[in-house]
């Protein structure tokens, strides 16, 4: 799939790193979820896209749980950016799709504990 054709499709690390950048999570008066675009406001109801911005998050609080922080404020620090989107994320991120791609296209499922050891070798918190 090419991502540059269908951008909604792009997980790379700069994907999820823009992601982040560019949108914000948002739920409707019904739970519905969507995302905003930061720069014009404009509501995005394109599931891949939410799906973009939930892991985005995710790959965010997983990250802050993994490095000293220097609060225990709850909202995105430029400390916590900046650990979340380094060269040894990069690396980590890299190895946890690669250990991903593997496991689908050998057993056509996703087994965390063994992407969780495979990540722990690259030694990165």
């Amino acid at each position: 799939m090419d991502y540059k054709m269908y951008p909604q499709y792009n997980f790379k690390f700069s994907g999820l790193k823009e992601t982040f950048d560019k949108y914000y999570l948002s739920k409707d008066e019904t739970d519905q979820l969507f995302v905003i675009e930061k720069a014009s406001g404009t509501k995005i109801s394109d599931p891949l896209i939410i799906d973009r911005m939930k892991f985005a998050l995710s790959w965010m609080e997983a990250t802050k749980k993994s490095h000293s922080r220097t609060t225990s404020d709850p909202k995105t620090t430029e400390q916590d950016y900046e650990y979340a989107f380094n060269e040894g994320a990069k690396l980590t991120y890299a190895t946890m799709m690669s250990c991903i791609q593997k496991q689908l296209l050998t057993t056509g499922n996703i087994d965390y504990n063994e992407i969780i050891e495979y990540a722990k070798e690259i030694n990165y918190k």
